[in-house]
Order: structure tokens, then sequence, then C-alpha cells
């Protein structure tokens, strides 16, 4: 019986525990119901005291538990059954569609034969209310069986290609020496290849005045054609390694460029060596082993299993953030900062946004340095406007040059009923040619990037209240030009 397993990222270390009543002396058992995937490197067993192991024997084995095939014919008459009564199901699915459809097409209760009651319409409608609220729950009764027998069906399949996938197995023998007769317990464990885990977040907003739970999760997956029930769990993010060699460390030769190019063709072997060194990838291991408190039960199957690890509330930088010149939404961001110390690992995140979901994101820990921001969405109680302006707006010819003058204005009122920080980005023309010049004229303290253009102010706005920026400025061109403005 499976009591405790150890899953990694890829693969994972079962821990079996059998009961066995020996003679005294030698005793040899065989097993041979282990997964397909099992690594016979990693075998080992233990016995309870007053007994020992005397030697431990493995091979794989060409080993059918039914040869005569009457259980996978059993089970595939099975499959047959169920896909029919699947079919069934998906009949009388049509059926309650069918008689929803007839009632839809047949409610007018009035005419020329039928004047206008108030009974009868107060009976029709009832009628229709009860008639349709039926059609309703048998649909929704069909779809759970529907459902179900769809689940049984996969549970089927994965035995049917347990069972034909067992003419390989690994058989294992171990013979036992007991000091006296009696009842003795054997621990056998082993590494599979066919199981594993991903990373997975929930980043939680509860409002922007609060901090954000991050909640990391384990997707576990395992086809090893063994269900592991009721067992003891640990996720665990380290590598396993099972090499017993010990590390041997090379010189470390120092030179200059100029002496290795003068004396390349009698030192390849060495250049080769010393650059080996030098560059060689040294993997920083940093992760975490966790230990659910409650046992668990994950069966074969081509579904994952999502089981939640930790949970952290860590503050964040709330900012509101806006190009209206693009987008009319203002999106809300949040930063975190010193995520580093939490020995995060990639993953996809979920976010949700008051409880509700809001999008995706990947914590990538190449970029995660002292800062990691993700958006929480759109928030439109902040109303932002962008109008462009007829009172400023010229057009004059000056010596052969056009004069320009555009300006627009910029109004954002907060609606919510607190102050928020709003990051606020636009942008002004930036010429791209000698016989253009763009003069600035009012940015309303704005902050000015003049390679980019780009125009952005950072300010805190409170509860209720609003403010204006404009911006004005003047394009001067050749009047046999035409340039491209707003």
């Amino acid at each position: 019986m499976i009591t405790d397993v150890t899953v990694f990222l890829k693969g994972a270390y079962i821990t079996r525990n059998e009961s066995f009543n020996l003679e005294k002396g030698i005793n040899k058992l065989y097993f041979n119901d282990f997964p397909i995937s099992l690594n016979p490197e990693t075998l080992s067993v233990s016995s309870s005291e007053g007994s020992s192991i005397v030697s431990l024997d493995y091979s794989l084995s060409k080993i059918n538990k039914f040869d005569d095939g009457t259980r996978i014919s059993n089970l595939k008459l099975k499959i047959e059954s169920i896909k029919d009564e699947i079919d069934f199901q998906k009949g009388m699915l049509l059926v309650c569609s069918e008689q929803e459809e007839v009632l839809k097409h047949n409610r007018r209760i009035t005419g020329d034969n039928f004047p206008f009651d108030v009974k009868n319409l107060e009976a029709a409608m009832e009628f229709f209310r009860e008639t349709m609220t039926k059609l309703c729950i048998e649909k929704i009764k069909i779809n759970n069986k529907i459902n179900k027998l769809n689940e049984e069906l996969e549970q089927l399949k994965i035995e049917i290609g347990s069972l034909e996938s067992s003419k390989d197995q690994h058989g294992i023998e171990v013979l036992v020496l007991c000091e006296e007769e009696g009842n003795f317990n054997l621990t056998l464990s082993y590494y599979i290849y066919d199981a594993g885990f991903t990373h997975l977040y929930d980043i939680k907003v509860a409002d922007i005045d609060e901090n954000v739970e991050f909640i990391l999760k384990a997707s576990i997956y395992q086809h090893s054609g063994e269900d592991w029930d009721d067992v003891n769990l640990t996720i665990s993010s380290l590598k396993p390694s099972f090499n017993t060699n010990l590390p041997n460390i090379s010189p470390w030769y120092l030179d200059f460029p100029e002496e290795r190019v003068a004396v390349l063709e009698e030192s390849v072997s060495l250049r080769k060596m010393s650059y080996g060194a030098n560059f060689s990838k040294q993997e920083n291991i940093i992760g975490y082993e966790y230990k659910l408190d409650e046992k668990i039960s994950i069966k074969t199957s081509m579904s994952n299993k999502i089981v939640a690890i930790e949970s952290h509330s860590l503050e964040a930088e709330f900012m509101y953030y806006c190009v209206r010149k693009l987008d009319k939404n203002v999106f809300l961001t949040a930063t975190f900062k010193n995520l580093t110390d939490l020995n995060l690992l990639e993953g996809k995140a979920n976010i949700f946004f008051k409880d509700k979901y809001v999008g995706k994101t990947f914590i990538n820990l190449q970029n995660i340095d002292e800062t990691f921001k993700i958006s929480l969405g759109c928030d439109s109680d902040i109303v932002v406007t962008r109008t462009i302006g007829n009172k400023f707006r010229s057009k004059v010819l000056i010596k052969n040059n056009i004069k320009n003058t555009r300006s627009f204005t910029i109004k954002v009122m907060n609606l919510k009923d607190k102050s928020i920080n709003l990051l606020l980005i636009d942008q002004i023309p930036v010429s791209a040619n000698k016989a253009i010049a763009v003069e600035v004229l009012n940015i309303s303290n704005g902050v000015l990037n003049k390679e980019s253009g780009i125009l952005n102010w950072n300010f805190k706005l409170e509860k209720g209240s609003s403010r204006e920026f404009e911006v004005k400025y003047q394009v001067t061109y050749p009047e046999n030009k035409t340039v491209k403005l707003e």
C-alpha cells in the first residue's frame, strides 16, 4: 500500500508499506505490480525489527495478470454500455430542448377565436412557468448524468490501458531473513518518471488600501497507473539527484587575451580547459519542500489535482495608469517589492480583484529584480476625458513657413470614495526632420522626455475631486510640405 509520496517538478518518490506473515528463516517475496516508469536503480527495501533483507532482485518481466483477456473484454463491454447510455441521455436532452421550442412558439393565447381574458392569461402563464421549470430541472439532471458517465468512461479507459501495459512490468524479488515466525513490515521506496507538478499562483486584491494575498499552488499530475489513496504528500521544488560521483574541480588558469592569441596553435587544449572552467554554469538551487498536514488522494488520470501550498500577505503600491490618447480606460496596477525574499518559482498566475477574475500573468524570475508589477484591470470610477482644443488652434504663414498651433485638455475625475495615485501619460510630436520645428508652449507642469516626446503627470487625486491639464505646442514647417497633426 502506498503511504508516502514526494512529488517533484518532474517525477515522484513513492514509499510503500506492506505487512506479511513470514516464517522463521529465509522467505521469498515477489512483487509485480509496480509502474512501468519506475527507475530500478532507485529501488530500496527495509524491514522491521527481527528481520533483515538478504537480497533484492528486479527485472523487466513479461507478465500479464489476465492472460485470457477476460477482464479487459468485460471492461470494453462496459464501455460500450456506457456509450449507449450517454447517447440515450443526449437523446432525452434533445427531447427536452424540442419541448422548450414548442412552448416558445405557442405562447400566443389570443386571436380571433380566442378573445383576451385575464384568467386565461394567468392560467397560461402558470402553465408555461411550471412546464419550463420542469424542463430546465430535467435538463440539469440529464447533463449531470452525462458528466458522471463521461468520468466513469475515462476511468475505464485508464484501467484498460494499465492492464494492457501490464504485459511489461517490473518484477521485484526480495529475500527476507526472519529470526522468528511472525508478522513483519516491509518498506519499499522507488522513483517514477510519469508524475510531477507545475506552479500556479492566485493573486487576490481586496481593495487598493489592503494587502495582497499571494497564494502558491501546485498543479499535480500522475499517469503512473496506480492510485495514490490517502497518502502523506510532500511537494518539493528541489531536483532529485541519483548521482553518487564526487565532483572533481580543475585548475583555474588566468592569462591575458593577447598572450593567448600569440600561442594559439600551441595551447589549444589548455585554452579550451581554461575557458570551460571560467564559463561553467553555476546553478543556485533555491527551493522548498512542503508537507501537507492532511492526507490526500490523487487518482492516476489525465486530469491534474490542484493543491494549495502556502499563502503570503504582501504590501503593494497601487497606481492608476492611463494613456488617454490611445485608450479611454484607466488601469489599476499593483507593484510589489522584495519578492525575491519569498523564493518564488516561475509559473502562471491568476489575478482577482474584489473576488472577480481579471486576467492572467506569468511570473518570470528573470524579470523580477527589485519590483514586480501586475495589471488589475480597468476601473470605471476613474474618468478621463481628452478634448482637442479649438480656441488655440491656428495655422499661419510666415516667411514661406507654416506655423501650426495645436492644443488639447485632459480632465481627470475621481468618483471613488478614497484618494488615488495616478500616472497620466500623453505625448507631444518629435521632429524627425531639420525642416520641422516643434515648440512646447504649455504642458501644465508635466514631465517631458524631449527625445521621445512622452509626457507624464504623476499625482495624487483626492476622492470626489478632479484636475485638468492643458497641453499646447506649435509646429513650424515649409509651406510646400504637409505634416499630419491631430
